[in-house]
Formats: structure tokens, C-alpha cells, sequence
């Protein structure tokens, strides 16, 4: 949150009037309002925010269409969001936060054209981000269509374009009537399927519960499973009862999900291994692979490291079409938030 908050300053002093006059239409008629205004920047140059936001209220009362009032309470909101947090304070740090963004809004629905348009574009690419498409929508048609010679205009004609493409798939839906998939299914669990490039193959993993024969209770197993094709049901997609991989899999290792080369030959997996860290033992995953020859699986190899890491979790492998590509998620340094001792 740190680097937006610092972000937004500088954006919000680059539109704030604090050191200039603002647009026309961010004004006021009220000399009492303009006034109880001045006297706020007074207070802001002075570094006295509290008096400044106290005053900047006031004016806001006065005439609550005053868009340069709003802009400086949002200012003003920021840094102390931005001073909340360097203490820690984090749920304090998002009232300020929310508060600046509200301030915002009203300024732009007042005065939509104030600084050229820059709230409009600040606040269609915060709701963006927050994936509120309708509130969206308004700020930045408003954006595109009203400011001139903006350096944000391409950024802002790509948002426009993803939330059109969005509300015109969305106004033609399709059906959608999923069924259960005959041949593979149990009264117990199955997930985690891929269906081989060709459709001749199902993989997916079956859970089942397994007698402990030490103590005579059960446990879960995973065990990964494939299924044929049934070619006999011609023009039905039918699949025969699935059976467990045989070695090099279900050797004890948990498994994620798995992927297939469109020859049926590379099958890439995520598999479950504990690693000790700094931090204590964890289970890691990585990506491994095994090929189809003479008629069985062979030995699962690990790619390396330059897909792996022994502090990094690699999964959810996607081989790409021509077999040259992988695809796959990762915790991994330099990601947001990675923390190697959790």
C-alpha cells in the first residue's frame, strides 16, 4: 500500500490547488466559502492540516459542489493515510484512504473538467483496479471524450476498451448446462482433470479413504487416475473407469495438477515435497516431467532451476500447443508480499 499512497501524493499535489488558483467550474460563488478556503491553504502552507481540514470542511458545507475544496481535503486525507501507516496504524492508514478517495469523487462530479480531466482518469483506473467496471465506465468515457493532449490517454482508451469488450460479452451469454462426465465419476471425490490435447485421455485425481492397517482406522488418499476413451460409443464423449498411474506415479508425493504435450509423449506435474527454510520445515512444490516410452512412463525429472527453486512453490503447469512454451504459477522472490519464513 506504501508505494500507492506515495504515489497518489505526488499525483494529488500535482492537481491540488494548494499553490495556485484551480479551473473556473472548481470554484465558488460563496465568498464565505472561498474565503474559509483561503484561509485553509494559509493553514497548509503553515504544515497546521488539521486547521486546513477543519476550515476545508467548512467550505465544503457552504457550497458542496466546491471541487477545489474537495481536492484538498483528498490531499490532506492522503498524507494522513500516508502518516498512519508509517506508524502501523493500517486500518486507520485505509480510512484516510477511503475518505480521499470519496473526497475525489465528489470534486470530479462537481468539476469533472478540473486539471484537464486528471481525477476523472485517477479514479477510473482506482475502480478498475477494484474491478467496479460501472463506476468505471463513467469516469473514464468522461476522461476519453473531454481531455486534451493527456499523456494518459492511450492507458486510458486500453481500460476503456477492456470494459467495453467486458459489457458486450456479458450482454450476449451463452448456455451453460455443465453435466457430470459418464465413466469417471464416483460417489467420492474427483478434481483437479485434464483432458489431453487429442480427448483421448482424462487425467484427474481420485480421493479415496484408505484403511491404516497399524491402527485400523482410515486415512485419505489422493490417487492419480486416467481414463480411455470409450471409441465404441461413437459421437458420445463417454470415458471407461479410470485407473491409478502406474509408476513413476502415486509413489506417496502429493500432486497437483498436471499437463499434457499434444503428442500424448511429455506429462508435466506439480508434486509436493517438505524443504527446510529459516523458517521451518514447508512443503514445496515444484514441476516435474516424465515421458511416454516403449510403452510406459518413465522416471520424473526435475526441470531445474530455472523453473524451480528450493525457496520458491512452482504449480498449475500449462505446456503450450507447439510444446516449446510452459506456463505456471509461482511464489517466488520479487514477488508482492513473498516472505521466505511463511
Amino acid at each position: 500500500m506504501k508505494k500507492t499512497i506515495i504515489a497518489l501524493l505526488l499525483f494529488t499535489f500535482n492537481i491540488s490547488c494548494f499553490a495556485v488558483g484551480g479551473d473556473d467550474c472548481g470554484d465558488t460563488d460563496s465568498k464565505k466559502a472561498r474565503k474559509l478556503y483561503e484561509s485553509a491553504l494559509t493553514a497548509l502552507k503553515a504544515n497546521n492540516r488539521q486547521e486546513a481540514y477543519r476550515l476545508l470542511h467548512e467550505a465544503t458545507q457552504e457550497d458542496p459542489n466546491y471541487a477545489n475544496a474537495w481536492v484538498e481535503m483528498a490531499y490532506i486525507n492522503f498524507r494522513f493515510s500516508e502518516d498512519s501507516e508509517q506508524r502501523r496504524m493500517i486500518q486507520q492508514a485505509d480510512n484516510y484512504y477511503n475518505k480521499a478517495v470519496n473526497q475525489y469523487q465528489k470534486a470530479a462530479d462537481a468539476c469533472p473538467s478540473i486539471k484537464n480531466y486528471d481525477i476523472c482518469l485517477w479514479l477510473g483506473e482506482y475502480y478498475f483496479k477494484k474491478r467496479d467496471f460501472e463506476t468505471t465506465r463513467k469516469y473514464i468515457d468522461l476522461f476519453v471524450k473531454n481531455a486534451k493532449q493527456h499523456s494518459g490517454m492511450e492507458r486510458a482508451k486500453e481500460i476503456q476498451r477492456k470494459i467495453n469488450t467486458y459489457y458486450e460479452l456479458k450482454s450476449k451469454p451463452v448456455p451453460y448446462n455443465p453435466v457430470k462426465v459418464s465413466g469417471i465419476n464416483t460417489d467420492l471425490d474427483e478434481f483437479l482433470p485434464m483432458v489431453s490435447p487429442d480427448g483421448e485421455l482424462f487425467f484427474y485425481t481420485h480421493r479415496y479413504a484408505k484403511k491404516n492397517d497399524n491402527y485400523g482406522d482410515f486415512k485419505w488418499v489422493d490417487e492419480f487416475r486416467v481414463s480411455e476413451r470409450d471409441l465404441q460409443q461413437k459421437g458420445k464423449l463417454i470415458y471407461k473407469s479410470g485407473t491409478p498411474m502406474q509408476s513413476p506415479f502415486n509413489a506417496g508425493t502429493d500432486q497437483g495438477a498436471v499437463s499434457v504435450t499434444i503428442d500424448n509423449r511429455f506429462l508435466y506435474v506439480a508434486l509436493g515435497e517438505m524443504t527446510k527454510t529459516t523458517g521451518g520445515p514447508y512443503q514445496n512444490f515444484d514441476i516435474w516431467v516424465s515421458e511416454f516410452a516403449d510403452g510406459a512412463w518413465q522416471p520424473l525429472r526435475n526441470l531445474g532451476p530455472n523453473v524451480n527453486g528450493r525457496t520458491s512453490w512452482e504449480s498449475q503447469p500449462s505446456i503450450s500447443a507447439d510444446g516449446k512454451t510452459l506456463f505456471f504459477a509461482s511464489t517466488r522472490p520479487g514477488n508482492i508480499g513473498f516472505d521466505e519464513n511463511n
